[in-house]
């Protein structure tokens, strides 16, 4: 029975590929130094003869090492560890919940929630049993004492009629004294930008919004036609500035459900748009 122990890599010089060249060098190193011979793909170590009494190295050949492809001196953390969100069996099994992002039902979900003619329904979030028959492969990558639940993402739609009460609100756009483009050419182009803000690959599970970014991002893309960009919720109780923070659940992602009505242009910012005189 044998066993391999690795040799850091700081204590092979390797920079040598053949013999003859490490004989021109090998007085440079230490007494006892290992090479490597790259092109011949043969190990020496300088060992002093014995013949003599004064420093003479002789290259001895070394067989009991060998070369292998990979990587030394990795700095890793290793965390198993559960929030508040994650089922943790306290028997043997461990069950792990994953939330996916489904392309068929995200693509039914987003054609509703753009809809404007309420004749799309709402779809159904895939099942645990669907996903598991649809991505049951899944299975094949964990461990023994693991089982697997696949629960489908649940979309957070903000600011139009499709969002939760407490999430529905107005942008209102002041828009640019330099441009000559029409009002409803204004909300098109903050729509499409805003569409564009909230695509799914800008956004991970549990993230959350800021309206500062979402507002720079619309100077950015519609700077020429805006000068000022705001956001006013429509409930009533609640104070300009209350939606400006949105927090997702860990198994949740945003989605832009405003719609061209919920985007109005305005001349100024006056308190009587911003809803100020209201609280």
């Amino acid at each position: 029975m044998s066993r391999e122990q690795i040799v850091p890599t700081s204590s092979v010089v390797f920079q040598y590929p053949t013999k003859t060249q490490i004989e021109v060098v090998k007085y440079e190193y230490p007494l006892g130094q290992l090479f490597y011979a790259t092109s011949e793909n043969v190990f020496y170590k300088t060992v002093q003869d014995i013949r003599v009494t004064t420093p003479s190295y002789i290259l001895e050949t070394q067989t009991r090492y060998s070369v292998k492809t990979g990587r030394q001196g990795l700095s890793y953390q290793y965390r198993h560890n559960s929030n508040n969100t994650t089922r943790i069996d306290p028997g043997t099994t461990n069950i792990i919940d994953l939330y996916v992002v489904d392309q068929a039902y995200y693509t039914a979900y987003n054609n509703w929630i753009t809809d404007t003619s309420n004749t799309v329904t709402e779809p159904d979030r895939p099942t645990v049993t669907e996903l598991n028959q649809k991505y049951g492969e899944v299975q094949n990558f964990k461990m023994i004492s693991d089982a697997v639940v696949l629960n489908s993402v649940m979309f957070k739609p903000l600011f139009g009629k499709k969002a939760a009460p407490a999430l529905q609100g107005t942008i209102k756009v002041v828009k640019s004294k330099n441009t000559n483009a029409s009002n409803s050419e204004v909300r098109s182009a903050v729509l499409s930008a805003m569409n564009e803000y909230f695509d799914i690959n800008n956004w991970n599970f549990g993230d959350t919004f800021f309206f500062s970014e979402l507002s720079a991002y619309l100077h950015a893309e519609a700077g020429d036609l805006v000068s000022s960009v705001v956001l006013v919720p429509s409930d009533p109780n609640m104070s300009f500035g209350d939606l400006y923070e949105i927090k997702c659940r860990p198994f949740e992602i945003f989605v832009n459900a405003a719609t061209a009505d919920d985007i109005l242009v305005v001349p100024a910012l006056t308190a009587e748009e911003l809803q100020i005189s209201q609280r």
